[in-house]
C-alpha cells in the first residue's frame, strides 16, 4: 500500500484487439450480381404476364358478347318464326342482309365486303368480327320446329383473318309456336 491509502491500478488491455471490418469489394460485386439477376427476370416476366391478362380478357369480351349477340338473334327468330330464312343465311361465308343491329351493351356496325363479318366493339378493350348462320339441329327436325344458330368470333378485329384468336359458339333455338 502507499500512502494515503490509495492504490494505483494497473490498466489492463484486451490481449486481442478486435477490428471492424466492412465487406470487401468482391462481396459486393457478387451481392449486386445476385439482385440484378433477380430484378431482371422479374422484369423480363412483365410482358408475359400483361399479354396472359390482356387474352383472358379478350376471351371474356368475346364469350360475354358471344352469348349477347346469340340471344339476341334467338330473340329476332322467335318474334318473326316466319322469316326465318330471310334473318339468318345457311352459310357461314354469306353476307346478311338489312341494316346494321344495334345490341345492348355494345356498338355494332357492318362492315363491308368482309364476307358477313360483323363488328361487336365493347368498349375500347375488346373489337371483334362476328359471323353467323344457321343450320339444321338433325335432318329429322324441320327448320319450323328448331335450328341451330352458329356464330364465329374471331378478334382482334384489327388483325389479319389468319392471326386472329377464334372461338365457334352453337345456340339451339326452338319455335315458341309451331
Amino acid at each position: 500500500m502507499t500512502s494515503g491509502g490509495f492504490c494505483k491500478k494497473k490498466e489492463r488491455r484486451p490481449e486481442r484487439f478486435f477490428t471492424v471490418r466492412f465487406f470487401n469489394m468482391v462481396e459486393c460485386a457478387l451481392a449486386l450480381a445476385v439482385v440484378a439477376i433477380g430484378v431482371v427476370s422479374i422484369v423480363a416476366l412483365f410482358p408475359v404476364g400483361m399479354n396472359a391478362t390482356r387474352d383472358a380478357i379478350a376471351d371474356s369480351y368475346a364469350a360475354d358478347a358471344a352469348d349477347l349477340f346469340l340471344h339476341y338473334q334467338a330473340g329476332r327468330l322467335k318474334t318473326s318464326w316466319s322469316n326465318t330464312s330471310g334473318i339468318l343465311s345457311t352459310s357461314s361465308t354469306s353476307t346478311p342482309t338489312g341494316s346494321p343491329v344495334t345490341i345492348p351493351g355494345t356498338s355494332t356496325t357492318m362492315v363491308d365486303g368482309l364476307n358477313g363479318a360483323i363488328l361487336i366493339q365493347q368498349g375500347t378493350d375488346f373489337s371483334g368480327l362476328f359471323r353467323i348462320w344457321r343450320s339444321n339441329i338433325v335432318s329429322t327436325i324441320p327448320q319450323n320446329i328448331a335450328v341451330g344458330l352458329n356464330l364465329e368470333v374471331s378478334w382482334p378485329a384489327q388483325a389479319p383473318y389468319l392471326k386472329r384468336q377464334r372461338a365457334l359458339y352453337y345456340l339451339e333455338v326452338f319455335n315458341p309456336n309451331p
